[in-house]
């Protein structure tokens, strides 16, 4: 009942795959449970910091287009932008704009990796070589940018399943081995030599390889 729970939680939040194996293990051992809990918040943590939140972007874009319609130039309008969203690389975004850098070089100090980073980066230099009324630019950027996690989001809820099956397939077998490993079976079966010692090798070798695939496709998955 209570991994029936765990499961129809995770598939209605959209949790991430992880958290149905690191469930599983704490069931099995709490301690175990509690430091996959510790690795993976941390992992998470360090994922954030590496990849900002889209809205960070749009938010940054969506002061540009405001300060352009209330009258600033370009270059006050992308330093006010990039302080208030606390957009990564904010500081020498500002510096390089009121230094009178080209916005191509304004663009480079963006520490924002994906798609929308690059189309930010193309429409500052579009917008400093042609003019014109910026504001309307970098709305349409905005929208573009809010459509795109709109439809990240449903992607995202359309294969919670499939991601979280893969989770589970992945880790069921981890969690076996685990198990066998704390309860000494492993080393018996290691140390008993024989065609027992070279299915443990073998097995685990194929496990920790299917592990890396799923936890690889998983991960390109997300990150398109």
């Amino acid at each position: 009942m209570l991994a029936a729970l765990i499961t129809a939680l995770l598939l209605v939040t959209d949790g991430p795959w992880w958290l149905g194996v690191v469930l599983g293990v704490g069931m099995m051992s709490p301690t175990l449970g509690l430091l996959l809990v510790g690795g993976a918040v941390a992992a998470s943590l360090f994922r954030r910091t590496r990849r900002p939140s889209a809205t960070v972007l749009t938010g940054c874009v969506d002061i540009i287009a405001a300060e352009l319609r209330s009258g600033q130039s370009l270059r006050q309008a992308v330093a006010t932008g990039a302080r208030h969203s606390g957009v990564p690389g904010w500081e020498q975004v500002e510096a390089r704009s009121l230094a009178g850098l080209p916005m191509a070089d304004v663009g480079a100090g963006l520490r924002v990796p994906g798609a929308d980073g690059i189309r930010l980066r193309a429409v500052l230099a579009i917008a400093d070589t042609t003019g014109g009324q910026a504001s309307v630019v970098f709305d349409a950027l905005a929208d573009t940018m809010r459509r795109r996690q709109s439809l990240d989001r449903e992607r995202r809820m359309a294969t919670a399943q499939a991601r979280f099956s893969a989770g589970v397939i992945a880790g069921g077998p981890l969690i076996a081995l685990l198990w066998l490993l704390m309860t000494g079976a492993l080393g018996r079966m290691l140390t008993g030599g024989g065609i027992g010692a070279v299915i443990v090798v073998v097995g685990t070798m194929l496990e920790l390889a299917g592990v890396s695939l799923v936890v690889w496709m998983i991960a390109r998955e997300e990150g398109r």
